[in-house]
């Protein structure tokens, strides 16, 4: 009868160690449920979600894009033709070219996704959000303090009752109201936009459920092979007993 030496012993022992390690493994995975086919499909669920809504939201947003300078426009030229009995002031201009920087990039952006850089985009817009909203707002609020006074004592929502000194300045009253109105519901709307760009589940989800599926499989794979060799140690002993 031929013993079985200390090193079959050592060999044995480690193949039933990782053989239980690897059973703690896949006991996490399938208690987290991450390679199962019902976790895949509450992951495309979410990101279907997430581009519906994103999608529904693009709309408005872009309308009030296109909105916002085109009401500035309206309002410079309304107010040139006053005779000079109402003035703009230097912050106008600055907010306009700042506008029509936030539809250059909508823009580029729509060009991206057009062409298949979603992730591009979207790493692009996490970046652009870290500052852009903040600078978006600071020329806001300087444009809102700075031209608070610039039709005099006519009331915000240019009520038709008051004594206008002529119907141009009326015009120039409702522009202005319309322009304040839109800048505003532009700048709560995105960032309500951008908080649930950031939040809900993107794409990256689906590189990280075949990240964890490929992990699953090879798993699998040193499972087996345990299990081959630890037949196989199991056959040579019954062999040489």
């Amino acid at each position: 009868m031929v013993k079985v030496t200390l090193e079959e012993y050592d060999a044995l022992d480690i193949i039933k160690i990782l053989v239980a390690v690897n059973e703690l493994i896949l006991q996490e995975l399938a208690r987290t449920d991450c390679g199962s086919a019902s976790y895949h499909l509450r992951v495309a669920k979410k990101i279907y979600f997430r581009s519906c809504v994103i999608g529904c939201m693009s709309v408005p947003l872009v309308l009030l894009m296109l909105i916002c300078p085109a009401l500035d426009v309206a309002k410079i030229i309304i107010f040139d033709h006053t005779d000079g009995e109402l003035k703009l002031y230097d912050i106008e201009y600055a907010y306009l070219s700042y506008s029509f920087l936030m539809v250059v990039i909508l823009l580029c952006c729509t060009i991206c996704i057009a062409r298949g850089f979603n992730k591009m985009v979207e790493n692009s817009v996490r970046s652009l959000s870290c500052f852009l909203p903040f600078i978006w707002i600071s020329v806001l609020v300087i444009y809102t303090i700075s031209t608070r006074n610039e039709l005099g004592d006519i009331p915000f929502f240019c009520p038709q009752d008051y004594n206008y000194k002529s119907p141009t300045i009326r015009l120039a009253c409702k522009i202005r109201a319309a322009n304040l109105i839109c800048m505003w519901s532009f700048t709560i709307y995105i960032m309500f936009f951008l908080i649930i760009l950031l939040v809900l589940p993107s794409e990256d989800n689906n590189a990280k459920v075949d990240k964890v599926d490929k992990v699953y499989g090879r798993i699998e794979q040193v499972y087996s092979k345990d299990d081959d060799i630890d037949n196989e140690v199991k056959k040579d002993k019954s062999m040489n007993v």
